[in-house]
């Protein structure tokens, strides 16, 4: 695998995981009581919580190892990542504010 796309990959990974450190107290408040939330905003902190981070620790781990998989996995965690505000951008489009 091409070195400047295992750094991308390492370094896009590595943001990921401090942005969902960032968040993470939001993201636990949110998943320790799932019945007073809105179904959203669940899955929005499970995404950005818990299966973003694990994709981009992955990514990290198979990219420094040099597997073609890191590509698939990186592409998957930023779809974890941007799914949320791709469907609140939509939800706003059809029903407006």
């Amino acid at each position: 695998m091409n070195i400047w796309l295992r750094l991308t990959i390492i370094i896009s990974s590595a943001v990921a995981i401090w942005l969902a450190y960032d968040t993470f107290p939001l993201v636990m408040r949110t998943l320790a009581k799932p019945r007073d939330v809105a179904w959203f905003d669940f899955l929005t902190a499970l995404a950005l919580g818990v299966l973003g981070p694990a994709l981009a620790i992955v990514a990290i781990i198979l990219a420094a190892a040099g597997r073609r998989l890191a590509t698939i996995i990186w592409g998957l965690a930023l779809v974890v990542y941007f799914a949320p505000l791709a469907t609140f951008a939509i939800a706003i489009a059809i029903y407006g504010f």
